[in-house]
């Protein structure tokens, strides 16, 4: 081969790596706007991310806030059961003390009733007890003038 045979050559074989190297610059320009979108979306799935732990962390946040007005609710009812239970102490008290007032009337009425009655003997005694007072003295009046006409 000569040196026109052999410049053929290597002007064919360049020919074939320059289209060769157009491809593999058409190829490797395919792949970085591949590797460009893979970015974007890698980018926008980091975004997602982000956002997805802001969103669990407000959700723990707001779950421990449940808890804790749980906790709140749950410690209001024992009190809640305990003020309920003091209130039925407290009425059960009300109704003795209402017995016991009830019965306090009942001896009341019942001690007016023997004062009254007393107050009658009192007075219907009274009247023999002046009677007899006036006897009494008209005796001692009786008794005095003849011990003064005797003397």
């Amino acid at each position: 081969m000569d040196q026109k045979d052999e410049i053929e050559e290597l002007e064919a074989s360049l020919e074939a790596l320059a289209e060769e190297l157009d491809k593999n610059i058409v190829k490797g320009q395919v792949l970085e706007s591949q590797v460009n979108e893979k970015v974007l979306i890698i980018n926008s799935l980091e975004a997602d991310v982000s956002r997805e732990r802001k969103l669990v962390k407000s959700l723990f946040s707001e779950i421990q806030t449940l808890k804790d007005a749980l906790k709140a609710y749950e410690t209001t009812g024992m009190e809640l059961a305990k003020v309920q239970e003091a209130n039925k102490r407290m009425e059960m008290e009300l109704v003795q003390l209402e017995t016991n007032l009830i019965e306090m009337e009942t001896l009341v009425e019942s001690r007016t009733c023997e004062l009254l009655e007393v107050r009658k003997e009192l007075e219907m005694s009274q009247a023999p007890a002046e009677e007899n007072e006036a006897i009494a003295t008209e005796s001692k009046q009786v008794v005095e003038c003849y011990c003064f006409v005797f003397t």
